[in-house]
């Protein structure tokens, strides 16, 4: 979260500075007032820039990114006397979206959002691996559930701004337990379930049952809902 905020504040301060930029080009500032293309491509790169943020913090179809192309949209179809009056425009938007993205950042607002998506994923994935369990398929359904489970304890963990990338199971439950975001009983059970884990991962399909696998989805289903509200 720490790397988007600073992403986002750099964004922020170069569509200051481009403003004022556009502002100087011309002594009386006023739509429309502006005489060459000179300052449109980083213009340009600040607008895709923030598309990009927009887009991944909260997704394509999300609101806020339809927002911005529709204000795009608006000021293409207004004439102006060059280029660098729609840019100035645009630039005003930008900076106000992305003032209120650090808002949201600052204020924990994104993580609840980020939870929410992470919970609607992950409850997909126990779902299926039931539905599975229900119709005998222990191999699916054992993956399936193995790999909600770590897929939960790293989505935790980088919330909490954790580097888990890469890490293995083990490692990112110990990460967990260092900073305290997950009780001591939920890390022996988590210990017990990595072992599981990795006789699942190396298909040693003869080395569990499928009381094991009931016990990892009723597990799994309560972590979820326990730390993904």
């Amino acid at each position: 979260m720490e790397a988007l905020k600073k992403r986002v504040e750099f964004l922020q301060e170069k569509a200051k500075v481009h403003f004022e930029k556009l502002k100087k080009n011309e002594s009386e500032f006023n739509l429309g007032a502006f005489s060459d293309l000179k300052f449109h491509d980083e213009s340009m790169e600040i607008y895709y820039g923030t598309i990009s943020v927009l887009d991944n913090v909260y997704g394509k179809n999300s609101s806020h990114l339809k927002e911005l192309l529709l204000v795009n949209n608006k000021i293409l179809t207004i004439k102006y006397k060059s280029v660098d009056g729609r840019d100035a425009l645009l630039l005003k938007s930008i900076i106000g979206i992305l003032s209120n993205l650090i808002y949201e950042i600052e204020n924990g607002l994104l993580t609840s959002i980020e939870k929410k998506i992470s919970k609607e994923i992950l409850t997909d994935f126990v779902s299926f691996s039931k539905e599975q369990f229900g119709n005998g398929d222990l191999k699916i359904s054992s993956v399936l559930i193995c790999a909600a489970l770590e897929d939960s304890l790293k989505r935790i963990a980088e919330i909490n701004g954790l580097d888990v990338d890469r890490k293995s199971m083990a490692q990112v439950v110990n990460a967990l337990k260092s900073k305290s975001l997950i009780q001591k009983s939920v890390g022996t059970l988590l210990g017990n379930y990595t072992d599981l884990r990795n006789r699942v991962f190396h298909a040693d399909w003869g080395n569990f049952d499928k009381s094991e696998i009931g016990s990892l989805i009723g597990f799994t289903e309560q972590f979820i809902k326990d730390n993904f509200e």
